[in-house]
């Protein structure tokens, strides 16, 4: 499976490179050179590279064109952002005391040489990873969007929460507002979080699926049109899987399979893997 991969910068270029070179010694470019061997500027009209990973060979080319042609590309930022969230927080001395059980009670004890230690286990530090401390608020692509959106505008928690607009950001309303527990408010402070440290964001795509046209002895599946006039759906036969990975008229989410209305239990829907 083709994996595609986003990369904005020289640094994020060579981070990618690195861990290519550490993940398998087979992975190399279609001239046989090493990943780090090979390094295009980043000068160019090109700025974001989209890089293909096909089993162990790699190319690349325009972000751009991965995007418009309907590839899911993985943002290297992001995951560059992910691999510093595994270092540790490192808790020393009297700081230990603060750390309780389940009950509120504390678990680290002075043992009769003056040692911390947790019972059997004796101790100087305890390194936690910052993962757990600073767990990831997930957001669609839409929500970040919308989050981009109101980062832009606001200055402040204060300002964002008073200005967000069901109109103009109606999936980030509806999950802080509508789409809540009343006797739980985990959504507004998990984007509280996010707008202190956007590094925080993990950014899950929609799920995507094809529709197949019932009653049909062939492969023929729904397809988007849009024209001048409206949108609306056409049949298309014998479609390849390709065809159905990579074109986006092919994948309909949640809300446009409701839209065309395509949510009858009559239409077989086929959950596309990105």
């Amino acid at each position: 499976m083709t994996k595609y991969y986003r990369v904005r910068s020289e640094e994020q270029w060579d981070w990618l490179m690195q861990r290519f070179e550490k993940q398998s010694k087979n992975i190399k470019w279609e001239n046989g050179k090493k990943p780090l061997e090979f390094c295009p500027t980043f000068n160019s009209s090109v700025k974001e590279k989209a890089i293909y990973l096909d089993g162990n060979q790699l190319t690349w080319g325009s972000a751009k064109y991965a995007l418009d042609s309907g590839y899911c590309l993985i943002e290297v930022s992001q995951m560059m952002e992910d691999e510093k969230m595994e270092d540790y927080v490192t808790i020393s001395r009297d700081d230990l005391f603060q750390i309780e059980d389940q009950d509120g009670e504390g678990i680290v004890q002075v043992d009769g040489k003056g040692e911390f230690s947790i019972p059997d286990m004796p101790i100087d530090e305890i390194s936690i990873p910052k993962s757990l401390l600073y767990p990831k608020v997930r957001m669609s692509v839409v929500e970040k969007k919308e989050f981009g959106e109101l980062k832009n505008n606001c200055t402040t928690l204060y300002e964002v929460l008073h200005d967000i607009d069901y109109e103009k950001e109606p999936k980030l309303y509806s999950r802080l507002f509508i789409d809540i527990d009343r006797e739980r408010n985990d959504s507004q402070l998990e984007f509280a979080r996010a707008w202190v440290d956007p590094s925080l964001i993990e950014v899950t795509p929609d799920k995507k699926w094809n529709v197949k046209v019932p009653i049909s002895c062939d492969d023929a599946y729904y397809n988007k049109v849009f024209n001048d006039c409206k949108d609306a759906v056409m049949v298309k036969h014998y479609v390849d899987k390709r065809s159905l990975q990579i074109d986006n008229n092919f994948k309909f989410t949640a809300e446009e399979i409701k839209y065309y209305h395509l949510d009858n239990d009559l239409f077989e829907k086929v959950e596309v893997k990105e």
